[in-house]
């Protein structure tokens, strides 16, 4: 099934927050990320875009330059029709 499992990957932004210097620690001391979704970013759960907006106005960023978006590729192991 198309658009089954799209994977939105934060990963950027864990390299963005490095390259700045910005904890998520920070993020949470100053409001902006609470303790539980800085869990949910590290295992790359679904955000509301206003969640990504929320981000995105904290760091002065773009989305593209804190979420990637990583097409699905089915596993030659596991080649099921998951529709």
């Amino acid at each position: 099934m198309k658009g089954a499992n799209i994977m939105i990957s934060f990963r950027p932004l864990l390299r963005y927050l490095k390259e700045h210097e910005i904890s998520m620690y920070q993020m949470i001391k100053d409001g902006v990320i609470t303790p539980t979704e800085s869990t949910r970013i590290r295992g790359d759960h679904n955000f509301r875009l206003s969640f990504v907006g929320r981000l995105c106005e904290y760091l002065d960023c773009k989305p593209e330059d804190i979420i990637e978006y990583i097409p699905y590729e089915p596993d030659e192991d596991n080649d099921y029709d998951i529709s």
